[in-house]
């Protein structure tokens, strides 16, 4: 097998493709207005409507997903962001 077919293979077996917006959400009452406020700062402006849609914040459930609550105003995921300069 070549290495790109062993890639194939483990990421088929071991891999959930889109994880953090297949994940429920440890919170339900999850508010997003500082990232609407980044948004609307970088002149995107985003339908009340169609917001958690087009960010995809919900999974095929209906229910928030982890993404959403790594976006959310109020978060219990730490993280740690480095930027490397290069």
């Amino acid at each position: 097998m070549t290495p790109e077919q062993i890639k194939i293979r483990y990421e088929k077996k071991f891999i959930v493709n889109e994880y953090m917006l297949k994940k429920r959400s440890n919170s339900s009452d999850l508010s997003f207005r500082e990232l609407r406020i980044y948004y609307s700062e970088k002149d995107y402006h985003l339908e009340d409507k169609s917001f958690e849609t087009n960010l995809n914040l919900r999974n095929e459930d209906g229910e928030y997903n982890l993404l959403a609550e790594l976006l959310s105003d109020r978060n219990n995921i730490p993280f740690i962001f480095v930027k490397f300069q290069g």
